[in-house]
């Protein structure tokens, strides 16, 4: 599996391509990894376990929020997870901000 890193530019181009059709988009992305120790009586029995990985697009409809995901980190998946926000966003922004505050450390809403 890739690592985050190798993924962000992709994820910021992902970002810009939602920008004009949205007053707020955001994505985030994440992996795991993990071992699993065994002790027996007789043992101690090391195991990694699956990397597990993926990530989600979320933008402002100005009714609702919309969300894409993905499985796994391949830049080929990031197009096509943009592509179906694209396809159910309004052809322009709407003027309303969506409900309640922005996460702390978050995107500022477009003017």
């Amino acid at each position: 599996m890739r690592s985050l890193r190798d993924l962000e530019e992709e994820l910021g181009r992902g970002l810009r391509r939602l920008e004009p059709r949205t007053r707020y988009a955001e994505v985030m992305a994440e992996t795991s990894e993990g071992h699993r120790l065994r002790l027996d009586r007789a043992t101690v029995s090391p195991q990694p376990l699956p990397s597990l990985g993926g990530f989600v697009f979320r933008a402002w409809t100005g009714d609702a929020w919309i969300e894409a995901a993905a499985s796994g980190l391949s830049e080929r998946a990031v197009g096509p997870t943009v592509e179906r926000l694209l396809e159910r966003l309004p052809a322009t922004p709407t003027s309303r901000d969506p409900p309640g505050p922005l996460p702390p450390g978050g995107p500022s809403r477009r003017p």
